[in-house]
């Protein structure tokens, strides 16, 4: 059964092909540097996206008779929970007037038109905005803002399940506690098959790219003494904050490398990095009371074993520490909509 998945991003795309969730083929498909000049505003580049995809499946040259579904990365659809929902009219209306101008709102409207094309359903599978708090976890001090469950949750719930079979628990009854590490670093307590808390990239550690939690006291001054507008101070907290602002690169490799070369400055951001994905992870596993089963820690970042060691000297006395390093969304994507399609599973609707 083949499974056709596309992840657009900033200034690329990934599209997979999976047969039996082995990877026929994978193409990453670079975007023109003027086609993004000419269109900034990204819902503005869906024809030129689409055509792309189109191309790039004719020059495949394989019959596409036999794929069964198209799996896409969610946009930012609020008010929806962790897994599959299928791509109808309603869910393009909604990411058309989404507030937030974002790559990952095209992959519902790509698959829809790919899927009518070959006459087969569409889908996308735990979106990043995929939402399952409760209610005492929402409440903060101001009345007027409640939070909200964003993480990384497409490779994060795929590593859940997967840590979940290493450990010979069902993943709907175990605690499963999740950290990412990539470009921004995101944290998930999985309780009985429900994201029930996240620590999302704005609440805890700083990452290569994010600022992570800032005493807000300290951010005030800041932004009154910079006179930044919204979408400057945006820009400091999700782009170059992090390692970006401490080591001037988001390379976390280059940060490791002078670590290991004995720079003083680069030692202490190592440490304070470490330190604060340990944090983010000790303060969601009082969630379940301390009842972890394991910890998890995926991403890029979790290839490096200096880093995960680190961390691990610091949790494992809460659970055992599981590293499953890399970036899982295209498999992820498969893998979801392949248990729908099996029964495993159930895609809603909005």
């Amino acid at each position: 059964m083949k499974i056709l998945a596309i992840n657009p991003g900033g200034t690329s795309m990934r599209v997979t092909m999976y047969d039996d969730l082995k990877e026929v083929w994978n193409e990453h498909i670079v975007l023109d540097e003027d086609f993004i000049k000419s269109y900034p505003v990204i819902k503005d580049q869906f024809e030129g996206r689409l055509n792309a995809i189109i191309n790039l499946l004719k020059e495949k040259g394989e019959d596409l008779n036999d794929v069964a579904a198209i799996a896409a990365r969610g946009g930012n659809l609020l008010g929806i929970e962790a897994g599959a929902y299928e791509v109808t009219e309603e869910m393009l209306q909604r990411l058309k007037e989404a507030d937030i101008d974002h790559a990952s709102n095209l992959g519902a409207p790509l698959a829809y038109s790919i899927g009518n094309l070959l006459g087969i359903k569409s889908y996308i599978y735990d979106a990043v905005t995929a939402d399952e708090l409760n209610d005492v976890s929402r409440i903060t001090g101001i009345n007027e803002i409640r939070r909200r469950g964003r993480a990384h949750n497409l490779n994060m719930r795929a590593m859940a399940i997967e840590t979940a079979k290493i450990i010979g628990k069902d993943y709907n009854k175990a605690n499963i506690l999740i950290a990412h590490l990539g470009s921004g670093f995101s944290f998930a307590i999985h309780s009985n098959g429900r994201i029930i808390d996240v620590i999302s990239d704005d609440e805890g550690a700083f990452s290569p790219e994010r600022a992570g939690f800032i005493p807000p006291y300290r951010l005030i001054d800041l932004i009154f003494e910079h006179k930044y507008t919204k979408n400057e101070i945006m820009t400091v907290l999700t782009r170059s904050g992090g390692l970006m602002s401490l080591m001037g690169s988001t390379d976390f490799l280059k940060l490791e490398k002078a670590f290991d070369s004995g720079d003083e400055w680069s030692n202490i951001v190592y440490e304070a990095m470490a330190l604060n994905v340990a944090k983010s992870i000790g303060k969601l596993s009082v969630v379940v009371s301390g009842k972890v089963d394991a910890i998890t820690l995926t991403g890029t970042i979790a290839y490096s074993q200096k880093f995960t060691g680190k961390i691990k000297d610091r949790v494992e006395f809460i659970a055992p520490v599981h590293v499953l390093a890399g970036e899982h969304e295209m498999v992820s994507l498969a893998g979801g909509i392949y248990r729908v399609i099996n029964g495993e599973e159930n895609a809603r609707k909005i």
